[in-house]
């Protein structure tokens, strides 16, 4: 039988079996003879205690590296086309390739750079790193992950870059050209009427037809814009041309008119991005906006990195430069009041502000601001009532207050009628209790110069004239249109009177 053996080993003088019972500080000192590959660092993240903000290269990756953040060692990877530089200790692009991925251990569809194609980009296919191709005249962005548009042609061939000022002719538009600006060829349109002459290398007019568009519109005819609710297209020459409506105003494609948008229908959309695209979040040091599907989303940094707007990348925040902030406001930004349709928050010093408008406005969404509540689309509420209940109008002897959902609205009589208080009725005034042409005596009651239809005469309205409802009539031929609140000419005749039957 083999007898084991025992290490043996002289401390203070006295020879002891087994392992010598030293402090944990010549342990320490051993480790670092015996386990050269193993940093001083390493040690020191044993033992759990580091420098705020220190940071050390990862020595099995060099594309990560270890940071110090809250007294915890916190192991970071570097953004993808990059490894961390010892000197500096910060990520860098790596288009040297320098520190090469390993094929081996790449996910599935992951994406990185291709350190020999600007243009190009890696993707990993069943465990291998694959080259891909970006469009032409793009790039393969390190931080966003995929191909953009090379807007300043930094990674186009020489072979592939066109003069300054170069034209020459657009294949898909006869009425357009390509110009070459900053070495990439842009789209430009040539003047109504008017198409490229390849022969000339310029615009010409169209005098013989030589460039005509397949679809024609009718002159004048209005069209929905798909792209703008607050616009619409008119035919212009046989061309569909954008315009816009009034401040405050919607296009409403069934009627083919401008309406004035008091129900915020109409909300301006923001500009689409560039797929892609990158930028600074305003509210967030730490992280920045990408542009996904046409809208900018908000992104975040690595765990104590920042975003560098001039190079658009993550980068290692060693020197604090990113401190945590509360999220802002826009300074004079202007949101809806949930609960109060004639208040608002309005961003001051950073901070929303609660407001109100004026009495007798309310706040619009889409003007981003208090304007005169003509159609009263905010009304304050009033005492409930009983459903049908009615009483006099002490404003309108012509008319009276119905109950409808718990709420009094003002009724109108029919034409040559007033409202009996006792009996609570419309009778005929044959003695002429209640003027004929005014069925509203109350100052104030109704909104200076408001236009409503007259029930009894579609060729007719009720028009408020220094506070009263006085009946007029749209000239011949022509009806009151209630949505444009004026008269417009009878074409399709919807309003024929007796006289023209």
């Amino acid at each position: 039988m083999r007898k084991s053996h025992q290490v043996r080993m002289l401390y203070h003088g006295e020879i002891r079996d087994g392992l010598p019972r030293i402090s944990l500080t010549l342990w320490t000192l051993l480790l670092l003879c015996l386990l050269p590959r193993i940093s001083l660092a390493a040690i020191v993240r044993d033992f759990g205690k580091c420098m705020e903000g220190s940071v050390e290269a990862d020595p099995q990756d060099c594309g990560s590296y270890y940071q110090c953040l809250d007294s915890v060692i916190l192991h970071q990877q570097c953004p993808e086309g990059a490894y961390f530089e010892v000197s500096y200790e910060v990520c860098v692009i790596d288009d040297q390739g320098i520190c090469k991925p390993a094929a081996s251990k790449c996910s599935e569809l992951e994406l990185a750079e291709d350190p020999t194609d600007c243009a190009g980009y890696l993707q990993c296919t069943g465990g291998d790193f694959v080259q891909q191709k970006c469009d032409v005249g793009g790039y393969y962005n390190l931080t966003s992950k995929n191909c953009l548009v090379d807007g300043h042609v930094s990674c186009a061939p020489l072979q592939a870059r066109c003069a300054d000022e170069q034209l020459q002719e657009n294949p898909e538009d006869c009425a357009g050209y390509l110009q070459c600006v900053n070495g990439v060829l842009v789209k430009e349109k040539c003047q109504k009427g008017s198409y490229f002459d390849v022969s000339y290398n310029m615009c010409a007019v169209d005098a013989d037809g030589i460039c005509v568009s397949a679809e024609k519109c009718t002159e004048g005819e209005l069209k929905f814009d798909p792209n703008d609710c607050a616009g619409y297209l008119k035919c212009i020459n046989g061309e569909l041309e954008e315009q816009k409506c009034a401040s405050g105003s919607y296009f409403n494609s069934s009627l083919k008119i401008c309406i004035i948008d008091v129900n915020g229908n109409c909300v301006a959309p923001p500009e689409k991005c560039t797929e892609g695209d990158l930028d600074v979040d305003p509210n967030n040091c730490a992280g920045y906006l990408k542009c996904i599907e046409g809208e900018l989303v908000a992104e975040q940094c690595p765990s104590g990195s920042y975003f560098d707007a001039k190079i658009e990348l993550c980068l290692i925040d060693s020197e604090g430069i990113c401190l945590p902030t509360v999220r802002k406001c826009n300074e004079g930004e202007m949101v809806a009041d949930p609960e109060d349709c004639a208040g608002y928050q309005q961003c001051v010093g950073q901070e929303l502000v609660q407001l109100k408008c004026d009495p007798g406005s309310y706040f619009n969404a889409t003007a981003s601001g208090c304007l005169i509540d003509e159609d009263e689309v905010c009304v304050p509420q009033k005492q409930s009532c009983t459903e049908g209940e009615l009483m006099q109008d002490a404003d309108n002897c012509g008319g009276y207050l119905a109950c409808v959902n718990g709420l009094f609205l003002a009724h109108s009589c029919d034409s040559g009628e007033y409202f009996h208080p006792g009996l609570l009725e419309c009778f005929n005034d044959d003695l002429k209790i209640c003027h004929s042409n005014c069925r509203c005596s109350a100052k104030g009651r109704c909104i200076e110069g408001r236009r409503t239809a007259d029930p009894q005469d579609c060729a007719g309205y009720v028009a408020c004239i220094e506070g009263q409802l006085v009946e007029q009539f749209c000239d011949r031929g022509s009806y009151f249109e209630t949505n444009l609140r004026g008269c417009v000419i009878d074409e399709q005749h919807i309003c024929v009177t007796e006289q023209e039957e």
